[in-house]
């Protein structure tokens, strides 16, 4: 854990591996497998909602490389809306110790859970970007961090996540400046570091780490599980979803759903930023 936390202050991403046991790995593969087979079965406004398609982006988000078909879903959104088997990785022991480390608080809850998924050979790059502050869920201070569960590991040609070393040491008010500037950062889509890691690895993510991932080449998926936590007490705006609110904790039995500090819509306005 010292190691992992080290790296993650002081080059704002960390790497653990060996996190989920196999049976877990094949566990979630399987249902979320199942989920992306029958997303089209999903009534109309769930879909509109909470999918994205890899269609509905240009082709220059794919490096060039045509979708192919249309029906292959790139995120699914809220994903304990359409499964609880994904809930079980609020008590996973190695990230809540983790989340409450970094945060400095005992009294976690998870803001959203989404699956991030990039088929092979079509998976699209995702552009250089900062956690904090988006417009979807976050909270008014960078009090928040992000797991990312990589149930297939990531590798390089398979469009692993890539990330500028340091670039976290920001202070929030220049992070949400240049957010709402939109200042592009001049990175090449391969510069950084990737986070090349085994099935069942964890990347823990600092909220103003700078960030992205260049479209799958590879013959392979890479399927993975972005869980962003927060402190209780940090206020949040946006959306919510089933999970919003909910305390996690490694200890046995069912998370409760913690009481959140709120803020008001004109907060969403002053920190909103698109996601990429």
């Amino acid at each position: 854990m010292h190691e992992v936390m080290t790296s993650y202050e002081q080059r704002g991403f960390a790497v653990m591996d060996g996190v989920l046991p196999r049976g877990l790995i094949t566990k979630l593969q399987d249902e979320l497998d199942r989920l992306i087979g029958g997303l089209m079965g999903l009534p109309a406004p769930d879909i509109d909602r909470h999918i994205v398609f890899e269609e509905n982006p240009t082709a220059e988000r794919r490096d060039g490389i045509e979708a192919g078909k249309g029906d292959a879903a790139f995120i699914i959104g809220d994903l304990c809306r359409f499964s609880n088997v994904f809930r079980q990785l609020l008590s996973i022991e190695a990230i809540v110790s983790f989340a409450q480390a970094a945060l400095g608080s005992n009294d976690i809850v998870a803001h959203l859970m989404n699956a991030t998924i990039k088929h092979p050979h079509i998976g699209r790059r995702i552009k250089w970007h900062r956690d904090y502050p988006n417009r979807y869920i976050t909270s008014c201070a960078s009090d928040h961090l992000r797991a990312m569960i990589c149930l297939d590991g990531m590798v390089a040609d398979g469009g692993a996540t890539r990330f500028i070393a340091g670039s976290h040491r920001i202070a929030d008010k220049r992070a949400a400046a240049q957010a709402h500037g939109k200042v592009p950062h001049a990175f090449d889509v391969h510069d950084g570091q990737a986070a090349i890691c085994r099935p069942g690895s964890v990347v823990f993510i600092h909220p103003k780490v700078l960030h992205g991932s260049p479209a799958n080449a590879s013959p392979n998926l890479r399927r993975n599980i972005v869980l962003q936590l927060g402190r209780s007490d940090a206020p949040i705006v946006g959306e919510r979803e089933s999970i919003t609110g909910v305390a996690i904790s490694s200890c046995s039995g069912a998370p409760v759903r913690a009481s959140l500090a709120l803020s008001s819509t004109q907060d969403l306005d002053r920190w909103s930023n698109p996601i990429a």
